[in-house]
């Protein structure tokens, strides 16, 4: 099955291949690298979606930490090149 998504932070519409919400994930990962962990997927109400069905919209919003364990530049720390930052 097939459903349409909707990045919040950029407007953004793409489909992607699922039959559960675990797969949609894994999909997103593949296809725009963000990890499963970060992604929200909620309905056009802004409800946690547990199920899917084919032609689903969905909503994706980014959940960010706001930076990494070490300061690093994005953050207004000095860590240079082993930044391991969050914020996309």
């Amino acid at each position: 099955m097939t459903v349409t998504i909707t990045l919040l932070s950029t407007g953004e519409t793409f489909q992607a291949p699922s039959g559960n919400v675990q797969q949609l994930k894994d999909s997103i990962f593949e296809q725009r690298g963000i990890p499963q962990g970060y992604q929200m997927i909620q309905d056009q109400s802004g409800a946690t979606v547990e199920q899917l069905e084919d032609g689903s919209q969905v909503n994706l919003s980014v959940q960010l930490n706001g930076g990494c364990s070490e300061a690093c530049s994005c953050c207004g720390g000095r860590c240079g090149e082993s930044c391991h930052c969050t914020i996309l």
